[in-house]
This record gives C-alpha cells, structure tokens and sequence, in this order.
C-alpha cells in the first residue's frame, strides 16, 4: 500500500483527493500552519478519508523521521517576494504571507524540499510538485 507525504498541505486538497481516489493509499498531511491544518481536517473528514490519513504540524517532512515514503507531492509557496505586492487584492489580502511566498526566485520551497526526499523517498519513490508556470528547476 502506497505512503505519501502532501507537504505544504494547505487546504489538503491534493493529498484528501488522493487518497479519496487511491483507497489503498495512506496519506500524511503536513503544513508549518495550524490553521490550514484545521480546514484539512475538515475536508479529510467530508471526504471519508480521516482514517487513511494523517494531519499534521510539520516543518516540510521533519515530522516524517524515519519513514520511508512511496511519494511526495507539494503545491509550496512559489510567489517571488517581490511579486507579493502586484497579486490581486483578493489573494494577498486573504492569503497569509508564508503562504505565498517562496523566496526571492520562489523557489526557496522546493529545493528544500528536494533535498529532504532524498532521505524520505524509497528507491522508486516519486517527487511531485505544482509550480508557476514562468519557473523551473
């Protein structure tokens, strides 16, 4: 049975979706914030998944110590700090800024999170990300 990290889990709507679609699977959920933590608790239990998952306070995968996963997938913060100030009112003024802010590039996110899963992913494990579409890796 596959296990999977949604690090930067906002919401949870990547990871809820996948385990509602992947009943076999068994989900962590993990984000820095209490808050988005709180609405994904709600959803996973809307959703029916609350059993093949698991919610939690995480600076990216450190809560994971120890774990071996099969994938990981993240929607990070990816918004250039410089960007911040030029999003629509209704994202900047309703988002929290470590919500949307990647770093100088917007890429500070997924480095770090590349590095962690080199310890974190098993041999075929899979990494997977959401990212804008001006950016690379």
């Amino acid at each position: 049975n596959p296990v999977i990290a949604d690090v930067c889990c906002g919401s949870g709507a990547i990871g809820i979706s996948i385990a509602n679609y992947r009943k076999d699977a068994f989900v962590y959920l993990l984000d820095i914030m209490e808050s988005p933590l709180e609405v994904s608790r709600i959803n996973a239990q809307k959703n029916s998944v609350e059993e093949r998952t698991s919610i939690m306070k995480s600076d990216l995968l450190n809560s994971l110590r120890g774990k071996k996963l099969d994938a990981i997938v993240s929607n990070p913060p990816y918004i250039k700090k410089e960007e911040i100030p030029t999003l629509m009112k209704d994202v900047r003024d309703f988002e929290p800024f470590e919500a949307l802010c990647g770093g100088e590039d917007g890429l500070d996110f997924y480095r770090k999170i590349t590095i962690e899963a080199g310890s974190k992913l098993k041999k075929e494990g899979q990494l997977a990300y959401e990212i804008g579409y001006e950016q690379s890796l």
